[in-house]
């Protein structure tokens, strides 16, 4: 969908309509996600591991032999220290 290559975009039967519809949609969906667990901001829950179903992701076949500590560990440190700390100044115009 993200591509000016023409051969690509001729596989797209949509129209940019459509794309645009269809992330206004997940973006209510997630809203509403948000309200049932109680949280109004995605920022509120970024970086809480606390709120992955390991039980599930754990017992897969797919992940035997997988170490899942670094993924759920959740460093003591204050919400706001768990992402975007401070701003990046990229070298880029």
């Amino acid at each position: 969908v993200a591509t000016q290559d023409p051969v690509l975009r001729k596989r797209f039967k949509g129209t940019p309509e459509h794309v645009i519809n269809f992330f206004f949609y997940v973006a209510e969906e997630v809203r509403a996600l948000l309200a049932e667990m109680g949280y109004t901001h995605l920022d509120q829950i970024i970086g809480d591991t606390d709120l992955l179903e390991k039980r599930g992701l754990i017992q897969r076949w797919k992940a035997r032999g997988l170490d899942f500590s670094k993924m759920f560990f959740k460093p003591d440190a204050p919400h706001e220290a768990v992402h975007w700390t401070e701003r990046q100044k990229h070298p880029i115009d």
